[in-house]
């Protein structure tokens, strides 16, 4: 009985140090990953104003509700959006000139979140309509910057 309590002991030590150890690698890797993505597309659009590091991508409608959400850089420039993809590198690019509306709506393609999100309706190169839903850490700082990037753009 003398050996079970610090056998059982040694073991959550163990697994808790475990633990600590992938999460610790998890954040270094999230953190590296983060870093190389801002760099990377501010290299492709040094002037461009941050606006979110660390964007929740919610999806395209064009490309429907079974897409995975994702984080990523969303960077404003002086005639466009512009967001990549952390993990597949995917950028998405919307002209301000072709922003019809921004929304912030609770939800966007079932994904629901428990606050806010940027919802940026937009019409495609084809003519079509399109949205993508990010979260972005200040709202309203954000579409306070948007809309004054497509009232200048549009001078």
């Amino acid at each position: 009985m003398d050996f079970v309590i610090p056998l059982v002991l040694t073991i959550i030590i163990a697994l808790l140090l475990l633990f600590v150890i992938i999460f610790g690698a998890a954040q270094l890797f999230i953190r590296s990953l983060a870093s190389r993505n801002l760099t990377a597309a501010l290299e492709r659009f040094p002037q461009a104003h941050i606006l979110g590091r660390d964007a929740l991508m919610f999806g395209q409608q064009s490309k429907g509700i079974a897409q995975l959400r994702g984080n990523g850089t969303l960077l404003l420039t002086e005639r466009e959006l512009y967001f990549r993809k952390w993990i597949t590198t995917t950028e998405y690019i919307i002209p301000l000139g072709s922003i019809t509306s921004i929304e912030t709506p609770r939800g966007y393609l079932g994904k629901t979140y428990s606050k806010p999100l940027l919802k940026i309706n937009y019409q495609r190169d084809d003519g079509q309509r399109d949205s993508i839903g990010w979260y972005v850490r200040d709202l309203e700082a954000v579409i306070a910057k948007i809309e004054a990037a497509r009232s200048k753009a549009a001078l």
